[in-house]
């Protein structure tokens, strides 16, 4: 088994995270990570652009979510990441029942039942991909108050339920889009965690479980096949 100390392991992690940058196109680099963090759009922008190959500028990366290779989305709780179509998909099969259990004391604070919820998504429904200012007014017109954290909930709820997600770019923003409802893997999780450890590793069991938000018995027969190391005398 190889052991690391602790400036070791920082090493590898600042590698496999690519923070020098790669030989890779920005989908490539979300694509090998799973996700990355995407709460702050502009911020999200430039982590994948410095993860990409010598010259990938944030129009590169735009340009990878106009045409649908890369998406944002909350694939595993309250967070926007920015990820794949595919890795959406196998993702939300995994943690969408979670996530709305997570919620359901914050949606009857809102007081959003079922019907309001139901009633959100077909007042959108005819309509195209539209910014966040234009969903919430769609709301606002059919009578349906978005206010007091109401709007962003909505677009949460329908987004972890695979109904839609942000997209395309129309200027500085980003559109929320119809999702387009593939079939998750048959056991998704393996090549999740692989590729989650690949790009972060050296990573702990707590690591991938913090991160999945899915619980130690769920993840830990994932674990198999992948390599166990040392990180100052702990197992990873």
């Amino acid at each position: 088994m190889r052991s690391f100390t602790a400036v070791e392991a920082r090493r590898a992690r600042w590698a496999n995270q690519l923070l020098g940058g790669s030989d890779l196109t920005p989908t490539e680099v979300v694509d090998r990570a799973v996700a990355l963090q995407g709460q702050d759009l502009p911020a999200v922008l430039r982590a994948i652009a410095i993860r990409s190959r010598p010259g990938t500028t944030i129009d590169d990366v735009r340009a990878a979510f106009d045409r649908g290779e890369l998406v944002r989305s909350w694939p595993m709780r309250g967070t926007l990441f920015a990820t794949t179509p595919a890795h959406l998909t196998n993702l939300l099969s995994l943690t969408a029942e979670r996530v709305h259990r997570s919620a359901t004391k914050r949606r009857a604070e809102l007081g959003l039942d079922d019907a309001t919820i139901n009633r959100a998504r077909m007042i959108l429904a005819p309509h195209g991909p539209m910014t966040r200012a234009e969903a919430l007014k769609l709301w606002t017109d059919a009578g349906l108050s978005p206010a007091g954290g109401r709007g962003y909930h909505l677009i949460f709820h329908h987004a972890v339920a695979g109904h839609w997600h942000w997209a395309a770019f129309r200027g500085k923003a980003q559109l929320l889009t119809v999702t387009e409802r593939g079939r998750a893997d048959a056991d998704p999780l393996p090549e999740i965690v692989r590729r989650i450890v690949a790009a972060r590793g050296p990573m702990t069991e707590s690591d991938i479980v913090w991160w999945l938000k899915l619980p130690k018995t769920q993840v830990r027969p994932a674990l198999d096949g992948l390599t166990e190391v040392s990180v100052e005398g702990a197992p990873a």
